[in-house]
């Protein structure tokens, strides 16, 4: 069971671990601090972005291959889409698992969220692609980093 705790509901859920240990007997339980999860307003941004940033990428020749070979190697190509840029920039901003699987950008908290929009503005700001700044962008400064 995951749940948050506040001032407010502490009653009902320590009432609700009395109940379950009745149940149950002894429970192991872990405590992490609360974190905001990312903002609709942040993903709606994030994918206009990766359109802007793929249809710059594209404009200035960059492509994907269009298949692997059945030794790996790549051929045809391929126009480089918002997905793709989503892939790229993810997994350069927030890496890979233990497993060697890109970061979900679902699964991070709101403040992570900031810190990997923020990069990607230095990024297109460096190479001079224009993203659209929505006049109510707010980053999460609650903590920083991922």
């Amino acid at each position: 069971m995951k749940q948050k705790l506040t001032k407010q509901n502490q009653s009902s859920v320590f009432e609700t671990l009395r109940a379950a240990v009745e149940r149950f007997g002894d429970l192991s339980i872990e405590w992490k601090k609360y974190t905001k999860p990312r903002s609709n307003p942040q993903n709606a941004t994030w994918w206009k972005w990766m359109t802007e940033t793929a249809q710059a990428m594209s404009h200035n020749g960059i492509t994907m291959p269009l298949c692997i070979d059945k030794d790996g190697n790549p051929f045809g190509e391929r126009r480089f889409t918002a997905q793709d840029a989503h892939e790229l920039f993810v997994m350069a901003y927030l890496g890979a698992d233990h497993k060697g699987d890109r970061v979900s950008s679902a699964k991070i908290d709101s403040a992570c969220y900031s810190d990997m929009m923020q990069r990607h503005v230095v990024w297109c700001t460096e190479r001079g692609i224009k993203l659209t700044i929505p006049e109510d962008l707010a980053f999460d400064y609650s903590e920083r980093g991922c």
